[in-house]
């Protein structure tokens, strides 16, 4: 599509591509792109207000997931009580309107299983992709957690980081110099 400059020198800052009506099939109103070229002239970088709003944005969820990565990691047990977190993606997996869940499942590679109020089950991300799903409700757990992960005065337990999880083996197999690639 040929588009017309502007009189403004500067050109355009943003470019919508909007769908007005049926797709080619006539059947939906679903817009799909594969690729787009745009040539012409760079005459200057936007440092607007939106840019340094999403950056503002981003900063937060990153400290966010520090919190999230740094203590609530290592109250979450099965039985504990969460809800959707600052990476959720799964639109109402959670229910309509969202309800908590229980977890029933062990972290398994960043990976934590939950049980919704409303009966639906599925895994979460929990450190898998760096991103995390699910925050704590702040409800008593629906199963007290374990006496292996109970605190005592003094003493906090910590679930690994799956990258420093060797097996006895793996270890063994350290001290005597050798390595293995999978």
């Amino acid at each position: 599509w040929p588009l017309t400059p502007p009189a403004d020198p500067q050109g355009w800052r943003h470019i919508r591509i909007k769908l007005t009506g049926p797709n080619a099939s006539g059947h939906t109103n679903y817009l799909s792109l594969s690729g787009l070229e745009i040539y012409g002239e760079i005459r200057g970088l936007a440092d607007d207000e939106l840019g340094k709003a999403a950056k503002e944005q981003e900063i937060k969820i990153r400290k966010k997931r520090l919190i999230i990565k740094h203590s609530i990691m290592k109250k979450l047990h099965i039985g504990a009580r969460v809800i959707t977190g600052v990476d959720w993606k799964w639109r109402d997996q959670d229910g309509s309107p969202p309800v908590p869940g229980t977890v029933i499942g062990e972290l398994r590679n960043g990976w934590l299983e939950v049980q919704w109020d409303h009966g639906g089950v599925n895994s979460y991300r929990m450190g898998a992709e760096g991103k995390y799903d699910l925050e704590m409700t702040g409800e008593d757990p629906a199963i007290p957690p374990p006496p292996s992960l109970s605190t005592e005065e003094g003493q906090d337990y910590e679930i690994p980081d799956e990258r420093d999880c060797t097996s006895p083996e793996e270890d063994e197999e350290e001290e005597a110099g050798v390595k293995k690639t999978w």
